[in-house]
């Protein structure tokens, strides 16, 4: 992993922007972690209180664990059957 890329394409992104919208994130996995900039900004993130959708690994200690034992952090599994019919419960729980 060019981890010196990854950490340039995050400082492009205006995360914590007052502006911005909601942040998706495709993935919080082993790889991802290795960078500590985006261990310390996903943290960062997860605190503001802004929206957050992200994939994540299955299994994972570290910061894998610490997110998925956070309260306010509500994990969706999808599979294969019911795929079609998460993203209608997910967009209930956002307008919840």
């Amino acid at each position: 992993m060019d981890i010196k890329g990854f950490e340039a394409f995050l400082d492009s992104i205006p995360f914590l922007d007052p502006s911005a919208g909601p942040i998706i994130i495709d993935e919080i996995g082993k790889m991802e972690c290795l960078s500590e900039k985006f261990r310390n900004l996903l943290k960062k993130v997860l605190d503001s209180g802004k929206l957050v959708i992200a994939t994540i690994a299955l299994k994972g200690g570290g910061l894998i664990g610490e997110i998925k034992e956070r309260e306010d952090i509500k994990i969706f599994e999808i599979t294969p059957h019911n795929r079609e019919a998460l993203l209608v419960q997910i967009l209930k729980e956002i307008r919840g």
